[in-house]
């Protein structure tokens, strides 16, 4: 074999390693990306629900209030404030 057939093929060699590993690091990192971004999308869509359900919970919540504000204890029935209708 000769000289010039040795560095030539140890250049290929070297070339297709070299090649190997920046592919490697390149596809390591995109997925990282990918993940980051699709972790980031999942967050915030999490935080959007969570806000609308709680949004959700204090209208509820304040609606109850409401209703048992215009209601009066008496004695074993609550009776409307506004009409005098007993509820039990």
């Amino acid at each position: 074999m000769s000289i010039q057939t040795a560095l030539i093929g140890t250049m290929l060699v070297l070339a297709i390693l070299i090649t190997g590993i920046v592919g490697t690091v390149g596809v390591v990192n995109i997925n990282r990306s990918v993940i980051r971004e699709a972790q980031s999308r999942v967050d915030h869509d999490l935080e959007g629900a969570l806000t609308l359900y709680d949004l959700g919970i204090r209208t509820k919540s304040q609606q109850i209030e409401s209703e048992v504000a215009s209601r009066r204890w008496s004695g074993s029935v609550f009776v409307q404030a506004d009409s005098g209708t007993a509820r039990r």
